[in-house]
């Protein structure tokens, strides 16, 4: 009995089928890991641990990607958890994790911000279970429109009220991802709300700079921060029409 096929590259059939391909998949896609993880630095090149580092993120690690926006979240579940493994796996090697423990809080912590986009502190090492949902929803929203205009059968679609089991699961995914966004949404606020003044009166009674702070040369402000930090600061009765951005990143809220 034929359990699922292969369209465009997805699967499709029966779930435990496409489960079980999936994570063989993944399995077949890090394999790789292995290799990477065994370079080293010769005498004229002492580069080995930031091409490593290069190829989890960019390559390893973005392996599963499409199939996330392909298929439902809750059947790229099982690959997505054996892909995360996999990585973290592949880190705890590649950044010494054996000093502090596999078992330990240091590391549970150090794994969490590793997660984290480069922007935030992290390595973009970004977590294939924390984005299945938002991808799945990315997708429909791409595609449903093209989808009405270019099939007949698909002219009246309104995934909002369409039937079946794939629709619930995204329409579930979509009200939590909404949950979720309203509570990050809150916590920039909060903070935003806490640090604003504070950042204002740091740069207040200067010329406009912040005090030279001695950085790294990866960390080089950027041209938004060479903006801010030339900026005369706003009057405290200027703060208010600023609250609409925030002082560390100039974006709009």
């Amino acid at each position: 009995t034929l359990r699922g096929i292969r369209v465009l590259g997805a699967y499709l059939g029966d779930d435990e089928w496409r489960k079980t391909e999936l994570v063989a998949r993944v399995e077949r896609a890090l394999k790789p890991l292995e290799g990477i993880l065994k370079l080293r630095d010769t005498k004229e090149i002492h580069t080995a641990q930031q091409v490593m580092q290069v190829l989890l993120r960019f390559c390893s690690n973005t392996t599963l990607t499409f199939f996330l926006r392909a298929m439902p979240p809750s059947v790229t579940l099982p690959a997505a958890e054996r892909h995360d493994e996999l990585i973290d796996t592949a880190l705890y090697k590649l950044v010494g994790g054996a000093r502090v423990g596999a078992a330990g809080t240091r590391w549970e912590r150090a794994r969490k911000q590793a997660r984290l986009p480069v922007k935030m502190g992290g390595m973009g090492l970004t977590s294939a279970v924390d984005i299945r949902e938002p991808a799945w929803i990315g997708t429909w929203a791409l595609v449903a429109g093209p989808m009405r205009q270019l099939h007949a059968p698909f002219r009246d679609l309104d995934v909002s009220k369409a039937p079946g089991s794939d629709f619930d699961e995204l329409r579930a995914a979509h009200d939590r991802l909404k949950k979720e966004h309203g509570e990050i949404t809150a916590t920039w606020k909060e903070w935003d709300d806490k640090t604003k003044a504070e950042y204002f009166d740091l740069v207040g009674g200067t010329t406009g700079r912040p005090p030279e702070i001695e950085v790294e040369p990866w960390d080089e402000p950027d041209e938004g921060e060479k903006l801010r930090a030339s900026a005369r600061p706003p009057e405290p009765a200027e703060r208010k029409a600023c609250s609409c951005f925030r002082p560390h990143t100039l974006v709009g809220t």
